[in-house]
């Protein structure tokens, strides 16, 4: 899905905020679908981002999704 490559992007120039605008906005397009390999890959994404911001109990309940 674009919106998770995106994300994906920001997150690799270091803004892991922006990050997870994206990732947010793609988060529920693959729950609606019922694409669950996109789902995991976003809700593992999420996950990295937030580690990145120093949120690791954030980033914890999203691995637990994954």
């Amino acid at each position: 899905m674009a919106l998770n490559y995106i994300g994906l992007v920001y997150d690799s120039i270091s803004q892991p905020q922006k990050a997870l605008k994206y990732y947010n906005q793609a988060l529920p397009i693959s729950r609606k679908l019922g694409d669950r390999l996109g789902e995991a890959g976003t809700l593992n994404n999420i996950c990295l981002a937030y580690n990145n911001i120093s949120q690791p109990q954030e980033a914890l309940k999203y691995y637990n999704q994954a």
